[in-house]
């Protein structure tokens, strides 16, 4: 995929907020549209419209755990920015443009939009995005429900259509009064919600159909449901199966209009009211806590959990809340666990601190962070070179394990043998001069001659290998021999590194020839 950008937007752009809090919980005063939850960066996003001003039609970037909410970064995206969807694994945030009836893309590494942008539109009409999901297996699919209009419960559906993204392919299917969107457990299913019914969408990228439907009553006038797997979580506090429509509970409690939020990593399920917030256990359905949020105004209308026991909830009046537990103090690290193995935690006067690991990569390398395991590494590029160690007789490549220097083996041909050639000359060239000029002229005589024995026995076939490689040893007895007179006239921890090097010289010499394969030729 294209990743061209805008060059308008990034990381160092700031947006001022200000924020009022109270115990465990924090407001914004900016108006968030929508609100993404990325665990791998440990980020809010927040889609602000044009109606701030100056830092509008952008989306921020707001790190709930920060002490202080002065500043954050902003990206702009475009006119209108609605509804988002993250691809967690690819590293994109989908935001819908309802100015522009068009689905722009932000690179979250560099946080930067990313062009072109995608028209939901069609030759015949001009599309909105009313809703966006991304497929749950890294593929880069979306669906989307596209619309004539952006007002929820129009009178006029009939144009209403839930499409599927896969690069620049794009298919369709009717979609009436379809208002929220949401992937299965695979790509493969899609599920769509109204008012009166459940409906199952069969999925192969881009083509989708309808594939069954299931009666279900529900006023999506009293909030915004969410779509967990094949689980519904109701405005109505039910929890039911997508696919078989079986209600699993009713959770008590629950009254008045409620945005929901769905936190399968923290084992719960949030519903939202004008009051406060509710958590209950997603496996047990018990209630499991309530917070008490003031000054709420409207009703809210998205819901997302964030962190250990977070959730963020925007409302119609353009409020935006953050509560946690974890925002209320802590007493040591353990406290502030996010349940995300790529930050490390700390606790710093009662302030949970969460620092993304560095998780560096190097020549051979390709480091990744998975959140349940932390920094993993996987290997690439994977047998190619990699940094010299300074040693002619290594090989010096990449394994999983980073850059290896292996010996070399009899079975590389020539190049067994020149190692021990250069292994020599660097002694002999190397430092102060062994003995007079005219000694280390005749050893290098003596080595010019071995390396050139043995460039005349590259390519002969095995048939005439071992009399080349006979040439070349009575080369090397020539310099072994110059070598050893230095015995008489050297200290010994200066000849001695030398003739080791030449005796090596040798060794390989008289392995090469006893390894030569019958029918191959003396170097590969």
């Amino acid at each position: 995929m294209t990743r061209a950008t805008t060059g308008v937007c990034g990381a160092v752009a700031l947006l001022a907020l200000t924020s009022a809090s109270v115990a465990g919980v924090r407001q914004l005063a900016f108006p968030a549209r929508d609100l993404a939850w990325d665990a791998g960066r440990s980020r809010l996003y927040a889609s602000v419209g044009g109606a701030v001003g100056p830092g509008g039609n952008s989306i921020v970037a707001i790190d709930p755990h920060a002490p202080a909410l002065d500043t954050a970064p902003r990206c702009f995206v475009g006119s209108e920015p609605g509804r988002l969807a993250l691809d967690g694994s690819n590293g994109i945030l989908h935001v819908a443009l309802d100015g522009a009836g068009s689905v722009r893309r932000v690179d979250l590494d560099a946080f930067v939009a990313l062009d072109p942008s995608i028209d939901v539109g069609t030759a015949t009409h001009a599309f909105f995005a009313k809703d966006l999901a991304v497929a749950p297996d890294g593929s880069g699919v979306v669906a989307l429900v596209r619309t004539t209009h952006l007002f929820p419960f129009a009178y006029s559906y009939v144009d209403d259509e839930v499409a599927v993204l896969a690069g620049a392919a794009v298919g369709s299917v009717t979609a009436e009064q379809v208002e929220v969107i949401g992937f299965g457990a695979t790509p493969t299913r899609l599920y769509g919600i109204t008012d009166g019914a459940v409906i199952r969408y069969a999925v192969n990228a881009p083509d989708v159909q309808v594939d069954g439907f299931q009666s279900s009553t529900r006023s999506l006038f009293l909030g915004r449901p969410a779509i967990d797997g094949a689980r519904l979580y109701d405005v109505d506090g039910r929890v039911s199966n997508l696919e078989s429509g079986a209600v699993l509970a009713t959770l008590p409690g629950i009254d008045g209009h409620v945005a929901v939020a769905a936190a399968p990593t923290q084992g719960r399920v949030y519903y939202v009211t004008a009051n406060g917030v509710r958590a209950y256990d997603a496996t047990t359905f018990a209630p499991v806590g309530t917070t008490d949020v003031p000054g709420v105004a409207g009703d809210p209308t998205r819901a997302v959990a964030w962190g250990t026991s977070g959730v963020a909830f925007t409302t119609s009046t353009g409020q935006l809340f953050l509560v946690g537990d974890d925002l209320a103090g802590c007493a040591a690290p353990l406290d502030c666990d996010d349940r995300n193995a790529c930050t490390t935690e700390t606790c710093d006067g009662g302030v949970c601190g969460h620092t993304r690991l560095d998780c560096a990569a190097d020549e051979c390398l390709v480091n990744a962070c998975d959140l349940a395991l932390g920094c993993v590494t996987n290997a690439g590029p994977g047998g190619g070179a990699c940094s010299d160690d300074g040693d002619p007789c290594t090989v010096d490549v990449c394994q999983d394990t980073g850059c290896a220097h292996r010996p070399i083996d009899p079975y590389e041909g020539i190049v067994y043998l020149t190692c021990g050639v250069e292994a020599v000359r660097g002694l002999l060239a190397g430092g102060t001069p062994l003995c007079e000029s005219g000694c280390v002229a005749r050893m290098t005589r003596a080595l010019d001659a071995t390396a050139g024995a043995i460039a005349r026995a590259q390519g002969t076939t095995c048939g005439a290998c071992r009399a080349a490689y006979d040439r070349v040893a009575k080369r090397a007895v020539v310099l072994l021999g110059r070598i050893g007179r230095l015995r008489t006239t050297t200290p010994v921890e200066r000849w001695q590194p030398l003739y080791r090097a030449g005796l090596h010289l040798q060794d390989r010499i008289a392995t090469a020839s006893r390894e030569c394969p019958e029918g191959k030729a003396c170097s590969r």
